[in-house]
């Protein structure tokens, strides 16, 4: 499903990104609620290039059947 960036993203105030609520895996990395980061690539895609664009995403769900978003692409 197409989603945009905002939906599970916030940016903070010092320009780093924080997840919202939502399990994230992004490439081989999956990280929890509140994770935040500056900078980081993923698969070879800066973090930063994420801001304000649409993301495909994929929910599955985890071994204690919580949702967890699969970044797969980048529109």
């Amino acid at each position: 499903m197409r989603i945009n960036f905002h939906t599970i993203f916030n940016v903070d105030i010092d320009g780093s990104i924080s997840s919202k609520k939502e399990t994230i895996r992004i490439g081989g990395v999956q990280f929890g609620p509140g994770a935040r980061f500056n900078n980081v690539s993923f698969g070879g895609v800066n973090s930063s290039m994420l801001i304000g664009r649409d993301l495909e995403v994929r929910i599955d769900k985890d071994n204690n059947n919580d949702d967890v978003y699969i970044i797969t692409g980048i529109y």
